[in-house]
């Protein structure tokens, strides 16, 4: 881990032809001139023309490229991203089709240098590629953050798309935390449970559960670009399932109902519209 470097920007991709340019210009716009601040991108054995469009950035200082010799799944890329990659002392994993705000950086960079944290939380707003493109952002809104127990952070940034802290690009963490994780206990990413549906979420969970040291960034610093994605039919088993399995899992880890309220009520919410639809559908028969 480099000494000088202060955040590494991750981004794991694989087929992510359609999307990663847009992230990767936007990242660099955010970067700006700081030498604090790296950016890697790791490609997991695209088959879509990804790495034709990564080798336009190959010359470029400002970021590095890993491309993995064979397909190490999400999970065996992000452990190399986080145990061989990252050279910052916190790093901050987003998905290639997530559009980090221009001023986000350095709002982080502030945010690490004057707190003594361990991890942070931030939210996202959900657009449309051509509605990021337009989007002003309300500079008279609050930036500040507030500090507290990982559980309350999550609770603060709780959202329909992310429960529990289940969006990987709202984590930042200590690289050095993560880094000591045992990351064979993820197992494969086969939607079976929260463990292995939520693996990234999971392992921030065993990391910094018992943590006071977490703050939540109070306004949104990245966009979520909206598209269908391939586990959308596994909406209804994560809904009434996995999310569910995971709140008694972090109560039972200490956390308090009063800090998970938010995430509590999300989960509820989902899980009865998710049942109705389904019942509608058909999927379920009535008795």
């Amino acid at each position: 881990m480099s000494n000088d470097i202060l955040l590494s920007i991750c981004v794991p991709t694989y087929n992510g032809a359609e999307r990663i340019q847009h992230c990767i210009d936007r990242l660099l716009d955010s970067r700006k001139s700081r030498n604090d601040v790296e950016i890697v991108i790791s490609n997991n054995c695209s088959t879509d023309g990804t790495d034709l469009i990564l080798e336009k950035y190959k010359n470029s200082k400002r970021l590095k490229i890993n491309s993995n010799k064979f397909n190490l799944g999400f999970i065996g890329n992000i452990a190399v991203i986080i145990d061989q990659l990252s050279n910052g002392k916190y790093t901050w994993i987003i998905g290639d089709d997530d559009l980090v705000d221009i001023d986000a950086i350095d709002i982080i960079c502030s945010t690490i240098l004057y707190t003594n944290t361990d991890y942070i939380s931030v939210k996202h707003r959900l657009l449309s590629l051509e509605q990021a493109k337009h989007f002003k952002k309300n500079k008279k809104k609050d930036e500040g953050y507030c500090q507290g127990n990982y559980f309350s952070v999550l609770d603060i940034n709780a959202s329909a798309g992310n429960i529990l802290g289940t969006f990987m690009s709202s984590q930042i963490f200590r690289t050095d935390v993560v880094r000591k994780f045992n990351k064979t206990l993820l197992g494969p990413n086969d939607w079976a449970s929260f463990v292995t549906t939520f693996p990234n979420s999971y392992m921030m969970t065993m990391c910094f559960y018992n943590s006071d040291k977490c703050i939540s960034i109070n306004a949104p610093l990245i966009t979520a670009l909206l598209h269908s994605k391939s586990w959308d039919d596994k909406l209804f088993v994560v809904a009434t399932k996995i999310l569910p399995e995971y709140y008694d899992y972090c109560l039972g880890l200490g956390a308090s109902k009063i800090d998970l309220y938010n995430n509590n009520y999300l989960i509820a919410k989902g899980a009865f519209c998710h049942y109705l639809k389904e019942l509608k559908r058909g999927g379920i028969k009535k008795k």
